[in-house]
């Protein structure tokens, strides 16, 4: 298991290894096209980008296949610069459930038959 903590010591997140097949750091930018082993497997997407301004991260189409994508806000400034979670496909719940705007949160997204589902 391995814990991230911000700056005044206070927990971010926490998770196993095995859970997530890829962790991905976002270091700067507002936009993230996303990296190419986002078709398979769990991904982990952590922003630390301190660039001013939204920042919108892509995530492929969805293509039925269980496995999740857990986007968060490690720079801990989405309550200011809100997170905006893109996809080609449908994201049930959008405009809800695909954006990030409090401080240290996340978002995790299954890859469901109707398209990406909040978990």
């Amino acid at each position: 298991m391995w814990s991230q903590y911000n700056a005044a010591g206070q927990l971010v997140n926490q998770t196993t290894y095995p859970e997530y097949s890829t962790r991905y750091s976002v270091m700067t930018g507002t936009t993230d096209p996303g990296p190419t082993s986002m078709v398979s497997g769990n991904v982990l997407v952590i922003w630390l980008s301190a660039s001013t301004g939204n920042k919108t991260q892509t995530i492929p189409a969805p293509a039925n296949t269980g496995n999740k994508i857990t986007v968060t806000d490690g720079q801990g400034t989405a309550g200011t610069y809100t997170i905006t979670v893109s996809s080609s496909g449908t994201i049930l719940g959008s405009g809800i459930v695909n954006s990030i705007n409090v401080n240290y949160a996340s978002i995790t997204l299954i890859d469901g038959p109707g398209g990406w589902s909040p978990a």
